[in-house]
């Protein structure tokens, strides 16, 4: 997803206040494993919350288009 964002000329990272407030709300989540992997969807976290065509699996935040 991120590529085809590229390709559209959309930004491909979100702003570090968005990444922030993903990461928050991962971090309050079930599905986080201890190694900061989703259950869910299998990303690591910590890479995922900054990649703007991302979203939560269980639709906890949306992807930034």
């Amino acid at each position: 997803e991120s590529a085809k964002y590229a390709g559209k000329g959309l930004p491909v990272l979100v702003s570090s206040e968005v990444a922030s407030e993903r990461y928050s709300i991962c971090r309050e989540c079930p599905q986080l494993t201890d190694q900061y992997r989703c259950n869910e969807c299998g990303c690591f976290i910590r890479k995922k919350v900054n990649l703007a065509a991302s979203s939560c699996p269980i639709g906890k935040w949306e992807a930034v288009v």
